[in-house]
């Protein structure tokens, strides 16, 4: 679901086919295929059509997805991210954090008052602005830059520097 993410938002991100959008469109549509193919010897893709609960699943993702590029291609890019970011949630076996496991982090830190700092939303919130990353698990330096400047001032408001 990332690489599809990366491909209809235009973000430079090293896929198996490049960096291109259409590279990371068309990894994106090679992991679903094969994800099919691995279902489908251990399960049996009647299996989908028998649970609702996947087949209602697929189709959410689906239409969060096609809402998300609709919405890109209107212009509309802080609705599609919206659109994009649930689409990411709905994914079954994600090999990063979501936004849920964000917000119950962000929830436990605001209520114990331990300080957060949001990686993800640092990088979501330039995530159009170009190349975000430099591969397809590291974002570019100048994130981790800003990471450190928050982290600085967390340590000396920590130690009353």
């Amino acid at each position: 679901m990332p690489h599809f993410i990366f491909g209809i938002t235009n973000t430079k991100f090293l896929g198996l086919f490049g960096f291109s959008a259409r590279g990371n469109i068309a990894y994106s549509a090679l992991q679903f295929t094969a994800c099919l193919i691995l279902f489908h010897f251990k399960y049996g893709l009647s299996t989908i059509l028998e649970n609702g609960i996947f087949a209602g699943g697929i189709m959410v993702l689906i239409l969060f997805y096609l809402f998300g590029k609709v919405a890109m291609d209107l212009g509309e890019k802080s609705l599609a991210l919206d659109s994009l970011h649930k689409a990411a949630i709905f994914d079954c076996a994600p090999f990063r954090g979501n936004l849920v496991y964000n917000k119950i982090m962000l929830d436990v830190a605001q209520t114990d008052t331990h300080p957060l700092i949001d990686f993800e939303a640092l990088v979501s919130s330039h995530l159009l602005e170009g190349d975000a990353f430099i591969d397809d698990t590291y974002v570019q330096n100048t994130y981790y830059q800003l990471l450190t400047t928050d982290l600085s001032k967390i340590i000396k408001h920590i130690f009353q520097i």
